[in-house]
């Protein structure tokens, strides 16, 4: 059988948003608060995110994506 957990945002992730929303306003960037923290996730978890924006989440330092149209 297939299981799929539950993974709860923590302070680690809050804290790599924090850092992310720095390194992009420090750049002239900016992305949607939303974007930051779901990006941040990704980060902070060690994962790959899988989106068809990757528009949105590019930017990111150290972002891993995938495009699953692609």
């Amino acid at each position: 059988a297939n299981h799929c957990g539950i993974v709860y945002m923590d302070k680690s992730v809050l804290e790599e948003a924090a850092k992310q929303y720095a390194y992009l306003r420090k750049n002239g960037i900016t992305i949607d608060d939303d974007d930051i923290l779901i990006g941040s996730f990704a980060i902070e978890k060690e994962s790959v995110l899988v989106t068809n924006n990757t528009k949105h989440f590019k930017d990111l330092n150290g972002i891993k994506l995938v495009n699953w149209k692609e």
